[in-house]
């Protein structure tokens, strides 16, 4: 049975990630607050390095090693550059980014040799778009931050992939049908994809095909229908 940490663990993604490895020994990060909490779900804000605090002491107390980290946080925010406030500009970075390294670095703390680290992106982080420039910039920063921290973990051995799903059925994208603007051009994108959807059971599994393989670190798989080659 392997210790597995799942940050986001409360979203559709998360959700769907715990699914697929229940009977594992799951360690579940989200700022949702559940009615039946278990010992090993953490609440808290991702984005704020004093929060941490609560996870370090019980990784700490129990000396518990993890074998696998799964980051599926995201927030989008619509608009362009004329659009967006400054604020919303950081706080997407925010809670894209800021997330994405402190729960990184907690991570490889308690990680030995052979851990796994699959980081969840977006096919929007590997081309340009409309009306998604914050959003779209936090995830690029993402699959380089891939690639940066595969090599700085190559000597202890341990792999660092990430994914960039399309569009699949979540709150994210029901937000985004609803605040995008340019609805024309947005659905013209998607009229003529192979699908217009991809299932996250197709997701999942590339996650856990990223977390068995043995060859790949540094590597990004994008899963879009077709999205990005149009």
């Amino acid at each position: 049975m392997r210790n597995i940490i799942i940050f986001g663990s409360e979203g559709t993604l998360g959700r769907a990630v715990k699914q697929k490895y229940q009977g594992e020994n799951l360690f579940l990060v989200d700022r949702v607050t559940k009615d039946q909490a278990t010992d090993q779900y953490f609440q808290l804000d991702v984005t704020k390095e004093e929060e941490y605090d609560q996870l370090q002491d019980y990784f700490q107390n129990t000396d518990i090693k993890l074998e696998v980290c799964i980051f599926c946080i995201g927030q989008y925010l619509p608009g362009t550059v004329s659009d967006l406030h400054f604020s919303e500009w950081q706080q997407t970075m925010t809670n894209n980014l800021d997330s994405l390294f402190l729960s990184t670095k907690f991570s490889l703390n308690h990680m030995e040799a052979g851990g796994r680290i699959v980081i969840v992106s977006s096919v929007f982080g590997t081309i340009g778009t409309y009306e998604s420039i914050a959003y779209s910039s936090a995830k690029a920063a993402t699959i380089n931050f891939t690639k940066c921290l595969a090599l700085d973990c190559i000597e202890k051995k341990i792999f660092v992939n990430c994914i960039c799903p399309g569009f699949f059925e979540s709150e994210i994208l029901e937000r985004a049908k609803k605040q995008i603007k340019n609805r024309t051009a947005w659905m013209h994108l998607n009229a003529s994809l192979l699908k217009a959807t991809v299932s996250l059971n197709d997701i999942v599994d590339t996650i856990d095909y990223l977390i068995k393989n043995e060859s790949m670190t540094g590597a990004s798989i994008t899963i879009d229908g077709g999205y990005s080659v149009r």
